[in-house]
């Protein structure tokens, strides 16, 4: 335990880097900097982010830090069998907690990095892949895709760190397989790279979906459905995290967020949606909608 009283090493550390973010974003007040803070619990993180609010006095200054709790939730959320405490109800709970944050959108949003395993051999397939992109591009905060996921990159037979921090594919003398140019993709990395390039540049362009409010619903029957709202604009996400069955979603209990508009458009599919009394999501995907109210 660091007592207030107690100059010890890693106190002095701490301070003097409290210190020096206090006159970095004094000279720089637009300057960004995102804090490591490895910890499973969103109180623990939200220690971290800049706050008046710790007990103990100390603020960090960290204008963003690593969504570590709801990066632990995204793999295993789904993978596994829906149930009050499983699956969806993972991602749920996890924002549910957002009210400890300073600010829970300054928070970085991922599923893998450089020290932990790789986003595709942890969710298993191409369709938890794509619903975890999904939602890391329409939840809050801001989302960080790690080089490699749209090759569905894996660690080979490198173990270790060499493993997580494999080389891109394509660019390297001896590459047989080039993101850069096609070369060589297989159909599942073709069609995750298009996937990708569609939903981020989408979300590049979609203000809503960067800074609107999230408002969200406990999943129900494997289905998890929330929106992001800023003025008249609203995104609708349904998650289908069912292995087999096209779920056919009755809104009525999102008529909170839904009584303003009449249709809306896929996103993903670029097809109008005539009714939203009633929506239709295949299993195992995601459907997001820009709302529309004539």
């Amino acid at each position: 335990m660091v007592s207030d009283r107690t100059p010890t090493p890693i106190r002095i550390k701490i301070l003097w880097l409290n210190d020096w973010m206090k006159a970095l974003r004094e000279e720089y007040p637009n300057l960004n900097v995102v804090g490591e803070v490895w910890l499973n619990y969103p109180p623990l993180v939200a220690y971290w982010l800049d706050n008046k609010t710790n007990k103990d006095g100390y603020r960090s200054r960290l204008t963003n830090v690593f969504d570590f709790p709801l990066m632990g939730a995204i793999q295993k959320a789904f993978t596994e069998k829906e149930g009050w405490d499983t699956g969806l109800a993972r991602l749920y709970e996890i924002l549910s907690q957002d009210f400890v944050y300073s600010d829970p959108t300054k928070l970085i949003t991922f599923a893998d990095n450089h020290d932990i395993e790789r986003m595709y051999p942890v969710l298993k397939t191409t369709d938890n892949v794509k619903m975890a992109l999904a939602f890391l591009a329409t939840t809050r905060g801001f989302p960080m895709i790690y080089y490699g996921t749209e090759a569905l990159s894996d660690r080979g037979t490198l173990q270790g760190d060499p493993g997580k921090r494999k080389d891109f594919p394509g660019g390297w003398k001896g590459d047989e397989v080039n993101m850069f140019t096609g070369q060589n993709l297989s159909s599942d990395q073709k069609d995750m790279k298009d996937y990708i390039s569609t939903l981020y540049n989408w979300r590049k362009n979609n203000k809503t979906v960067q800074d609107g409010k999230l408002t969200h619903y406990i999943p129900e029957d494997g289905i998890y459905v929330y929106f992001r709202t800023l003025g008249k604009e609203s995104v609708m996400v349904i998650i289908n995290n069912n292995d087999k069955y096209l779920k056919s979603v009755a809104t009525d209990r999102f008529e909170e967020n839904l009584k303003d508009f009449k249709t809306g458009k896929d996103v993903l599919t670029g097809s109008q949606v005539k009714d939203l009394s009633k929506i239709e999501v295949p299993a195992k995907s995601v459907k997001i909608i820009e709302l529309s109210a004539k």
